[in-house]
């Protein structure tokens, strides 16, 4: 007994250690890796349109310069994931539509399903029809049934890793994708100030950037399609382990931002 008792606990400390470790391999591949595709597709670009003036460029780059790079390609990526996360609820065309949509499918399902109860909190408390709700209302009941009412599930433990990874890549994808086009200008301001490069070094040049733009599409549209059948299938199989009948859930239906403008100028 005195030999498994420290066996035990150095496994579990190796457990925190490794499940630490994912986390943040996780964020450096959300933020920092869309900010990276930037500059490395630009000089793949540059390397086929503008090989000399490149090559010169990198040659008085110091390696002081290579480090200043990778680490503003982090504040970078923060900001092409903030992009991101507006047009995942603002941006009216899809994929992003695909996305919303798929959020108050999700809580349709688990309401006809009878496995789940949504009532208003304001006054007395009323059934909510799942179709009324708005894409974050829908978000918020979908959050708070993975974080609150699911959690002390064990099978659903171990798939909550799973979900957060699926999760952080289709978002690491979407910004990549922003990052890809953004290349675009960088290309332009690069031939402006290096001249013409010649039409065949041009379509060799909008070849490679329509077979990446293809490539960084399909990743985002496979990696959200993934991440979404995983949580609903996980959320469902949750339920039907769930020893309640009902998860019974309180809404607080709040006006949204624009909602709040709008009434306050009715009132002026």
């Amino acid at each position: 007994m005195s030999i498994k008792k420290p066996t035990r606990r150095v496994a579990s400390s190796g457990t925190k250690g490794e499940s630490q470790v994912t986390s943040e391999t996780r964020q450096f591949i959300r933020y920092a890796m869309p900010g990276l595709v930037l500059p490395i597709e630009l000089g793949v670009y540059l390397a086929v349109s503008h090989p000399q003036e490149l090559g010169a460029v990198l040659s008085k780059m110091e390696f002081g310069a290579g480090v200043a790079l990778f680490v503003l390609a982090g504040g970078l990526g923060y900001i092409l994931n903030v992009v991101h996360h507006m047009l995942y609820w603002a941006c009216p065309l899809p994929p992003y539509t695909w996305r919303r949509e798929w959020l108050k499918k999700t809580v349709v399902a688990l309401v006809k399903s009878k496995r789940m109860c949504l009532l208003s909190e304001a006054g007395k408390p009323t059934k909510i029809k799942p179709e009324e709700l708005t894409d974050r209302e829908a978000w918020v009941v979908l959050s708070s049934l993975l974080h609150e009412q699911l959690g002390d599930i064990p099978k659903f433990k171990s798939a909550k890793g799973r979900m957060d990874s699926l999760a952080d890549i289709t978002h690491s994808t979407g910004a990549a994708l922003l990052a890809c086009l953004l290349v675009i200008p960088g290309w332009i301001l690069c031939s402006i100030e290096w001249g013409w490069c010649g039409w065949w070094r041009l379509c060799i040049s909008a070849s490679v950037f329509l077979v990446l733009l293809y490539a960084h599409c399909q990743s985002f549209l496979i990696a959200g399609d993934c991440s979404d059948g995983v949580q609903t299938t996980i959320r469902l199989d949750a339920l039907h382990v769930a020893k309640e009948c009902s998860i019974k859930m309180h809404l607080l239906r709040m006006p949204t931002f624009r909602q709040r403008i709008c009434k306050r100028l009715c009132r002026k």
